[in-house]
């Protein structure tokens, strides 16, 4: 039997967690260094910039919504007959 440190893992200690995470991204999108980034990055480079920044954030929003849309959609297909 092995024994480790013991950490909260509860769902509050995560969404705090992940809450301080896209604050820092949030702040970063607003300074002025990455504006001059954007300037000098290739198309490629930019990509990877905008998904490690701000983006995962919008493709997470985005893949929720899907899922959402297609459960009501299915939802309603079933009700409607």
């Amino acid at each position: 039997m092995q024994v480790g440190k013991g950490r909260d893992v509860g769902l509050n200690q995560i969404s705090l967690f992940e809450a301080k995470i896209a604050n820092g991204n949030g702040e970063q999108t607003l300074s002025r260094d990455v504006y001059r980034l954007g300037h000098r990055f290739d198309f490629f480079r930019m990509l990877s910039c905008y998904y490690t920044t701000i983006g995962f954030y919008f493709s997470t929003m985005i893949t929720v919504w899907t899922v959402y849309v297609f459960l009501y959609g299915r939802l309603y297909l079933v009700l409607s007959g």
